[in-house]
């Protein structure tokens, strides 16, 4: 929050939506010269960003999340890209440094951040933990939607929402911030399980369930979801293997696809944290594999039940 308090040229006003915090969040926030919000109750991360959206009376809409910091070179970059009237949204990314050195943290975020650098520079989705959009472009579709959030994906419809109503969105490494959230194994098997069961509905409701495995789904490159189908795979030849040795050529073959699929990620974290870290950082890519895996394929099952019953899928 400092460098947004320091910078009174760029910043009209800062507006806390305060989601039924224990700590002392209001008390320091409001003695900073912040506008806090209070929720009476712990509500969801769209439901903030709409409360906050509405309080502001700004022309550009800055969204971050409370876990993330924004560097002072930040707001004066913001505010150029904003004076070409053809940018309605510019979405930032994850910066590649990250406080926490536990490998997990460190696998998570730079993934994330791959993943952003992969994608197009004209981007359909919106990144909550930091993103602007113009007010009036913003209005118009409504805001976040709120009955995303129980299911992990509570921001990204809102760019195609936005791309569908003719406004541009742009992605731009340039716009960084430090992300503090603390991984462990478990919490980024579970988050990732979660998400990706409803990425398939996501995927099903813009039509892009067939073309995922070219193109990705938002901001989820081909590449990690062609090695996410194949890990079941392999494992499971893996393990027939020990009965007929001749699947070990399978095997072998299985690897090699499935190593060259994740070969550009893996350059790129030997790059930024050497290569002791990303000899550690394949186990934990593998089994986040297998959590996106299981999570896609619960999400499938959900998915087809739901139209064999006539429902809407995910709602």
């Amino acid at each position: 929050m400092r460098p947004l308090l320091e910078d009174r040229e760029h910043i009209l006003e800062i507006i806390i939506a305060d989601d039924g915090s224990t700590d002392r969040t209001v008390e320091i926030a409001g003695a900073l010269g912040a506008r806090v919000i209070p929720l009476q109750r712990n509500q969801n991360a769209n439901l903030c960003r709409n409360q906050g959206a509405r309080a502001a009376s700004g022309e550009i809409l800055l969204f971050l999340d409370s876990d993330v910091v924004l560097t002072s070179a930040s707001l004066p970059y913001l505010q150029a890209c904003f004076e070409n009237p053809s940018v309605d949204g510019v979405v930032g990314v994850y910066s590649a440094h990250h406080p926490h050195g536990n490998l997990v943290s460190q696998y998570k975020n730079l993934w994330i951040r791959y993943s952003f650098l992969k994608s197009q520079s004209r981007a359909d989705w919106i990144f909550g933990a930091v993103s602007a959009i113009r007010r009036n472009a913003f209005l118009k579709v409504h805001g976040f939607n709120e009955a995303y959030q129980p299911h992990n994906a509570d921001d990204l419809d809102l760019g195609k929402r936005l791309v569908e109503s003719s406004f541009s969105i742009v992605l731009d490494p340039n716009l960084s911030v430090e992300h503090l959230k603390r991984h462990t194994l478990r919490s980024l098997l579970r988050n990732d399980f979660i998400r990706s069961r409803w990425f398939v509905f996501l995927a099903d409701f813009f039509q892009e369930l067939s073309s995922s495995w070219k193109k990705g789904v938002f901001n989820v490159y081909p590449g990690f979801i062609l090695a996410t189908a194949l890990v079941p795979v392999l494992s499971l030849l893996v393990c027939l293997s020990f009965l007929w040795r001749p699947l070990l050529w399978a095997v072998l073959i299985s690897v090699a696809v499935y190593l060259f699929l994740n070969l550009p990620f893996w350059r790129y974290f030997k790059r930024e944290r050497g290569w002791g870290a990303a000899l550690l950082v394949i186990p934990v890519l593998f089994l986040d594999h297998w959590a996106c895996a299981l999570g896609a394929s619960v999400g499938m099952i959900d998915w087809l039940a739901a139209r064999i019953s006539g429902r809407q899928a995910g709602r």
